[in-house]
């Protein structure tokens, strides 16, 4: 008797997530072929490159979440679903202030969607993201003495002063940060939409809620046996519309196109 008969039939991993569907038990509905990998990679790509922030996301696609010591939990509950997704996960989370500017100096051009998890404050002309980090007033970052924790106000300003080459999609779950001035300070640098939560005040679990229904929408597309196909604004609808009537809720998030 071969081999292969007396070995149970089990899933076999493919890639960072998901099953190869060869692994599948005889006589299971073949699923529609997806395209190549490398097809859809570079759809993903040309879709940045040329345009179009209004699109689906799609498996393998690449995304960042960066964020600092206060919502890091939240953070990477938010990483470990996407990544069960199917998504790429480039995760940065923010220790010293230069890192900060670091990363906004350099958005990377692969970057579908950049999530912002962190606090927000301000008023209505004046919101800001808030970033709890460490910094050396003096500049000298070898030394282990002279660090003290301080609180970075990224403004519309900052945004406008230090974002270089923005590409793909903000989503900002900070309370307060879809509002104009913001909004309107990272389509200008580059970014081809914007989407964030209106309300002063934003429950971090509604939050979460939002970004995690936000995807699944957006990959509707390419989930099997699943026609729909929903871009950026369909899918920030749907997904505001989990918890609809709470004002401090998912209903907060606005989208923003470029």
């Amino acid at each position: 008797m071969p081999l292969w008969a007396v070995l149970p039939l089990s899933p076999v991993r493919c890639g960072r997530e998901g099953w190869n569907r060869q692994g599948m038990a005889r006589g299971t509905p073949r699923p529609p072929q997806q395209p190549p990998v490398w097809r859809r990679r570079w759809r993903g790509v040309y879709r940045l490159v040329y345009g179009g922030g209004t699109t689906s996301v799609k498996i393998l696609d690449r995304v960042a979440i960066v964020c600092d010591n206060k919502l890091l939990d939240e953070a990477l509950a938010l990483r470990a679903v996407l990544e069960s997704y199917g998504i790429q996960v480039d995760f940065h989370r923010f220790i010293q202030k230069r890192q900060i500017f670091a990363f906004f100096a350099h958005p990377h051009p692969e970057h579908s969607h950049t999530i912002l998890v962190c606090h927000g404050s301000g008023g209505d002309e004046d919101p800001y993201l808030m970033f709890e980090v460490v910094d050396q007033a003096e500049g000298r970052y070898d030394d282990p003495d002279g660090w003290d924790g301080i609180t970075v106000r990224w403004t519309a300003a900052e945004v406008l002063a230090h974002v270089g080459g923005g590409r793909g999609t903000v989503l900002s779950l900070a309370c307060g940060s879809g509002r104009a001035p913001l909004a309107r300070a990272f389509l200008k640098a580059g970014f081809q939409a914007y989407i964030g939560p209106v309300s002063h005040y934003l429950d971090v679990d509604s939050a979460l809620v939002f970004a995690i229904n936000f995807f699944y929408f957006l990959l509707a597309e390419d989930r099997d046996y699943a026609p729909a196909r929903y871009g950026e604004p369909e899918a920030v609808k749907k997904a505001a519309a989990v918890d609809a009537g709470w004002a401090y809720g998912t209903e907060s998030f606005s989208f923003f196109p470029g």
